[in-house]
C-alpha cells in the first residue's frame, strides 16, 4: 500500500492527526507536531539531555515525524554527536540512534534515518497498531459492560 493511501485511510479514521509543517523552525515544528503525543521535544526534556533539534519534518505523507538532534555524548559535556529519531502518528518512537551510534554530522544522521526507514514496513506497523487499539477498545467495552451490569444488579437488590 502506498503511503498516500495509508495516510488517507488513517486521516479519515480520526484515530490521530497526520504530521504537517507547523513552523519553518525545527524546534517549534517538532514541539507543535509532537505536542500531546510525546514529551521528546519539550523544553525540559531537551534541557535535561542537553539536546538541540537541528531538523524536524514530517515524512511518509505525514505518517511519520523525523528529527535530527545533536546532544552531549559524555557526562563532562565536552563532545556532541548527531542522531535521528522517528515517530509514528501516535507518538511512539519507531527508530533512533543510541548515544554510542551518534555520528559526526547532521547529514550522516539524516542518511541513517532514511536507511532505517527504507527497511521499515509502515503498513504492517500501522495494521498492528490499529489491531492493538481495537483489542484494547473491546476489552474496555467488555469491562464497562460488566461494571454497568454490577451496578444494575446491586440497585435491583437494594
Amino acid at each position: 500500500m502506498e503511503n498516500n493511501d495509508l495516510a488517507k485511510i488513517i486521516q479519515k479514521s480520526g484515530f490521530a492527526e497526520l504530521y504537517g509543517n507547523k513552523s519553518s523552525y525545527a524546534k517549534p515544528n517538532a514541539q507543535l507536531n509532537l505536542e500531546g503525543r510525546s514529551h521528546f521535544a519539550t523544553d525540559s526534556a531537551l534541557r535535561f539531555f542537553g539536546a538541540r533539534i537541528n531538523s524536524a519534518h514530517h515524512t511518509a505523507s505525514g505518517l511519520l515525524f523525523f528529527i535530527v538532534e545533536s546532544s552531549f555524548l559524555d557526562m563532562q559535556k565536552t563532545r556532541r554527536g548527531f542522531r535521528f529519531h522517528l515517530f509514528d502518528i501516535f507518538g511512539q518512537e519507531l527508530g533512533n540512534q543510541e548515544l554510542d551510534q551518534a555520528v559526526k554530522t547532521s547529514e550522516q544522521a539524516r542518511k541513517a534515518g532514511y536507511s532505517f526507514l527504507d527497511n521499515f514496513d509502515l503498513p504492517k506497523h500501522y495494521a498492528q497498531k490499529l489491531e492493538d487499539i481495537a483489542r484494547r477498545a473491546k476489552r474496555e467495552a467488555s469491562e464497562a459492560q460488566a461494571i454497568a451490569q454490577q451496578i444494575t444488579e446491586s440497585e435491583a437488590i437494594a
